[in-house]
């Protein structure tokens, strides 16, 4: 009698702990969450992950959160591309075009429909890919920036301030501009001059417009006036150490540095183009797999008016209509301008320069630390 009790005391409390489990709710993703995956350090990638929230947080039940992860290096983040795919990357225009033109983006032109941003008929001309399978959400270029000192005694065109200094390092030994992106700067102003960099020196050098421009960089590096740091150049402008930078419109606005002065680069010549990399979201989702929730959050997230904020939040030039917004701050000002009076001109995966930056940006930095 006292046996068939306990076996009877065992059987009612395995019921229960398998009741019990029965009622609790299952850990992990829902099975139709978006994923969306991003390098640390990618322009909008803090962003990003504020929208998300915002997004996540107004859904009704059932439906599809956006799910981030982040890799530390591009290196690792190819690696889990090789083995799986997300639904959205936050990527470059080079890393989105190259993906198209290797298969490996899917159009979500149907799916998104009339919700479709109204991006400007140019950018089309880069790649049919734009709105369809890549949503640009801004454009990072190098601005002017100077601190207190520098705002009032910046020339306005970039041959006068390469002048004034390589004057500066001749009178007193000591830098007064550098550039966030050294090939950036040659670019810009083979750009403004109506020519393109390859960034060979074999192919560049019987350019007019190379040549003269690689002499104004070269005159200021001789003096001392043009210097290459490794601190980034913001920090350098708000200890006081030199009065002018080139730098990146997104580096600006991570660096909250409010008390600089901010234009548009300097040119040589005058004109709309401006140099510009695109940063947006490319759609990666795997064969057979519905795009109905990715849709739903591109749409979201690429109302004009959330659109413009997001790229001026992230120090991107918008990219679309951008009518009404009022600028927060100085920086904000000259990428909304940019927005209404610029014309942005993309790199592309297959040109030159693409594959010769960065040994270009290593020969120019090498190039002005010999000249100082």
């Amino acid at each position: 009698m006292r046996g068939r009790k306990l076996w009877a005391a065992l059987l009612l409390a395995a019921l229960c702990l398998t009741l019990c489990a029965c009622g609790q709710k299952r850990e992990g993703p829902p099975a139709d969450a978006v994923s969306l995956w991003y390098t640390e350090g990618t322009p909008l990638a803090g962003t990003l992950e504020a929208l998300a929230e915002s997004y996540n947080g107004q859904l009704g039940d059932g439906a599809s959160p956006v799910l981030l992860r982040s890799f530390p290096d591009e290196e690792s983040l190819a690696a889990a591309f090789d083995a799986a795919r997300p639904d959205l990357l936050l990527c470059s225009h080079e890393r989105a075009f190259a993906l198209y033109e290797a298969g490996s983006l899917r159009d979500a032109a149907a799916s998104l429909g009339p919700r479709t941003p109204d991006y400007p008929a140019l950018l089309g001309r880069y790649s049919p890919c734009v709105g369809r399978c890549f949503f640009p959400l801004g454009f990072d270029t190098q601005l002017f920036a100077a601190n207190g000192e520098g705002a009032d005694a910046a020339p306005a065109g970039l041959e006068a301030l390469l002048e004034q200094a390589a004057a500066r390092g001749e009178e007193t030994g000591l830098p007064c501009l550098t550039a966030e992106s050294f090939s950036g700067l040659l670019y810009s102003m083979l750009l403004s001059l109506g020519s393109e960099l390859h960034g060979l020196r074999q192919l560049d050098i019987s350019n007019p417009d190379y040549v003269r421009a690689y002499n104004l960089l070269a005159g200021a590096a001789y003096t001392g006036g043009l210097a290459a740091f490794d601190t980034p150049p913001a920090a350098l402008l708000e200890a006081g150490y030199l009065p002018w930078a080139a730098v990146r419109s997104s580096s600006l606005a991570a660096s909250g540095a409010g008390g600089l002065s901010v234009s548009p680069l300097p040119r040589l010549e005058a004109g709309e183009v401006y140099l510009a990399e695109g940063i947006g979201l490319a759609v990666t989702a795997r064969e057979g797999r519905s795009l109905r929730s990715p849709a739903a959050f591109l749409a979201w997230l690429c109302t004009p008016e959330r659109l413009a904020r997001t790229a001026l939040d992230g120090g991107l030039v918008p990219p679309a209509d951008f009518a009404g917004l009022e600028p927060a701050s100085p920086l904000e000002a000259v990428l909304l301008d940019l927005a209404e009076a610029g014309e942005p001109h993309f790199p592309m995966p297959d040109a030159d320069f693409f594959q010769n930056r960065d040994a270009l940006e290593a020969e120019l930095r090498a190039a002005v630390a010999l000249l100082n």
